[in-house]
């Protein structure tokens, strides 16, 4: 919308950044440099680009690295956004540095160790007209949005560094500066700004900074006094989100001190703010009780999936069933003229296994690969190209492919990885149920899922291709 904002206001009005503070806003290489400007604490910093010599970066910054794009979105690839990662050795920092194209710039910053906080705020051109401040209380373990926070009272020093921001902007409208503080230490560092409204919104609300209504009273009627204050100590939940947290944290390793993990007493202890009545929901609330119904009946429905998934995959474990599954591949597999491999992306897995598969199996057979995730032609991870090539695979020129109903009812037969793709398969093409079997069925192996190495690093990658090179060999001989 901001690209097209003359076309839309000609319309009608429309609350959109002015151009060129939504041109730094939404770039962290610009924004990095205002701060470091407006000499606003931030991590150590330094611009990447294909030539980088790393031995000047690393003698000055350890493991891990925070690694930030330009721009989650731009305007050329909208279906394909570009995450902040950590990086965890130099050969996959040296495989994120191949893959950029010669003009590319990514941001790397040293690994602060702290909390997630959120100064959220209301400014009228460069003036900060309203404040409220959020401390994370769950945050995924390598980083990103927040299942459980708390409202706090405003920090001077982070306001005054939000203001500082605001101002040399000349900010008007709503967003959110993201701080990373060390509670032992009171030490803190600029994370991002956040142009928009944010996803704790629920917790203003609920805390009493309503957000949108105060936007609507200064662009509508010019009202710029906001009444200050707002509930301190008020906690708000995702529940989907924070059940996936939960079970994470669960098993994370707390020996490293750089995963945002959070004791399990702790964990127990938060009980006490529904006593309390310090609880709140994000979406289940009284003024609107449907979209928290939705979520509950939701995360019904996938629990029972789950419980499903998790029973099925333990018989299918068994040495019986599986020796009777293996039967039924080998039978299939005889007459067998089109193989369709399918997971989530169709950029990790099953292209691997369809290109393998080609190499070493007869021409008359027709291979495939697809992924049920809905966006068309996206390439494969750098990390997934470079270990393919050690078993002669070319996955550059690969892009995925959307599973579609002509590409189920051609296959003879279908090979999936794990229960996620077992459980959108069937679900979305239940008359195919009886064709689809997991392919780690016919590994050694005592698992029959073979897990995604996604956003992993290169030597998951080549551990999985190595698992997966020795299933395929064994369908040849089928």
């Amino acid at each position: 919308m901001q690209i097209y904002k003359k076309e839309f206001t000609s319309f009608a009005k429309i609350y959109l950044l002015d151009d060129e503070c939504y041109k730094v806003a939404n770039d962290k290489y610009l924004m990095q440099k205002l701060v470091s400007k407006l000499d606003i604490n931030s991590a150590k910093s330094f611009e990447l680009n294909k030539s980088t010599v790393l031995a000047d970066i690393l003698s000055e910054v350890k493991f891990p690295i925070v690694l930030k794009p330009r721009s989650s979105f731009t305007k050329f690839n909208l279906g394909n956004k570009e995450s902040v990662s950590k990086i965890y050795s130099i050969e996959d920092l040296q495989l994120r540095l191949d893959g950029l194209q010669n003009n590319d710039i990514i941001l790397a910053q040293e690994n602060f160790i702290g909390q997630g906080v959120g100064v959220e705020f209301l400014a009228n051109y460069g003036e900060i007209i309203y404040a409220f401040q959020h401390v994370r209380v769950h945050e995924p373990l390598h980083g990103g949005g927040s299942s459980y926070r708390k409202s706090v009272n405003l920090n001077c020093e982070l306001l005054e560094a939000s203001r500082k921001i605001v101002g040399a902007l000349n900010y008007h409208g709503v967003g959110m500066v993201e701080f990373k503080m060390n509670m032992q230490s009171g030490k803190w560092i600029f994370i991002e700004l956040n142009a928009r409204f944010w996803g704790s919104l629920p917790l203003a609300i609920a805390s009493g900074a309503d957000f949108p209504y105060y936007l609507f009273l200064l662009l509508t009627k010019g009202i710029k006094k906001i009444p200050a204050g707002y509930k301190r100590n008020i906690y708000c939940r995702n529940i989907s989100s924070d059940l996936t947290w939960f079970i994470i944290n669960l098993r994370a390793d707390r020996s490293d001190h750089t995963l945002s993990t959070r004791p399990l007493l702790k964990v127990f202890c938060e009980l006490f703010h529904l006593l309390l009545l310090r609880e709140r929901n994000d979406t289940l609330v009284m003024d609107d009780i449907k979209p928290g119904i939705a979520e509950l009946s939701d995360l019904t429905r996938t629990i029972t999936r789950k419980i499903y998934l998790i029973i099925k995959m333990r018989i299918a474990s068994l040495r019986l069933i599986r020796f009777i599954q293996k039967k039924k591949i080998m039978a299939t597999m005889k007459n067998a003229k089109e193989i369709l491999f399918v997971c989530k992306g169709n950029i990790c897995r099953s292209p691997f296994a369809e290109y393998y598969l080609k190499k070493i199996c007869p021409t008359d057979i027709n291979i495939l690969s697809a992924g049920y995730y809905p966006i068309n032609n996206r390439e494969c991870p750098k990390e997934a190209i470079a270990a393919a090539r050690i078993f002669e695979i070319n996955l550059s020129s690969h892009r995925s492919k959307l599973l579609n109903c002509e590409m189920i009812n051609s296959a003879d037969i279908i090979f999936i990885f794990d229960k996620e793709n077992f459980e959108q398969v069937s679900m979305n093409f239940f008359h195919a149920r009886n064709k689809i079997y997991f392919l780690g069925l016919l590994s050694n192996d005592s698992s029959v899922e073979i897990t995604d190495p996604y956003k992993c690093d290169y030597e998951h990658f080549l551990r999985t291709y190595q698992l997966l090179e020795n299933v395929l060999r064994s369908i040849r001989g089928k």
